[in-house]
């Protein structure tokens, strides 16, 4: 993710081409080359995308980012098994 802003609301372009506010991306690099590939940062929407497709599950995604243990319980009580 560059720290260059495409415009001065902080909007920034994703690997997946989507333009969205620099709040939205998250920090993947903690997890494995195997889930994240090259990228270092996603949109909430490529999120939700790696979940849905079973690339990672939320409860390990929170896990990995160093989510409060009171956000994977939660995760963990709300998340259909």
């Amino acid at each position: 993710m560059s720290t260059q802003y495409l415009t001065e609301n902080r909007l920034v372009r994703c690997g997946c081409g989507r333009v969205t506010n620099v709040n939205m991306m998250l920090d993947v690099r903690a997890l494995p080359p195997a889930v994240r590939g090259n990228r270092e940062y996603i949109c909430d929407g490529c999120r939700e995308r790696w979940i849905r497709e079973g690339r990672i599950s939320r409860e390990a995604l929170y896990r990995a980012i160093g989510a409060p243990a009171e956000a994977i319980a939660r995760v963990r009580a709300l998340e259909p098994r």
